[in-house]
């Protein structure tokens, strides 16, 4: 479904991306910057939905379907957990250059719950 042009003819996402762009980046400050600079109404909700919307579709949002991890594998291929500690240490360190270190330290958190 595409989105709507407004009476100017720009795209309320269009008039969103701007707005992040400016460093709009909370709802209110984008509401505000939307309407001044293209004079288009737009819901706090709405602008973060948008935007939300905008950066999963980017990549760069924390929001987005999740990835699955990759199966810890040993440097001949087979699929298991029960290598050295070298193999596994390789294992995590494939997991921070795909997801990068925050997001491992995410994952290893979920075990210390």
């Amino acid at each position: 479904m595409a989105k709507k042009k407004t009476e100017g003819g720009m795209k309320k996402v269009d008039a969103v991306k701007e707005a992040i762009s400016a460093g709009m980046l909370k709802p209110l400050d984008g509401v505000n910057f939307v309407k001044e600079k293209f004079g288009i109404d737009i819901t706090p909700q709405a602008f973060s939905t948008t935007k939300s919307q905008i950066k999963a579709k980017e990549g760069s949002g924390k929001q987005g379907k999740a990835t699955k991890a990759p199966k810890a594998t040993t440097p001949t291929g087979h699929d298991s957990m029960g290598g050295s500690p070298a193999e596994l240490a390789r294992s995590v360190k494939t997991l921070v250059e795909k997801f990068g270190a925050g997001a491992v330290q995410d994952m290893a958190g979920v075990f210390g719950e």
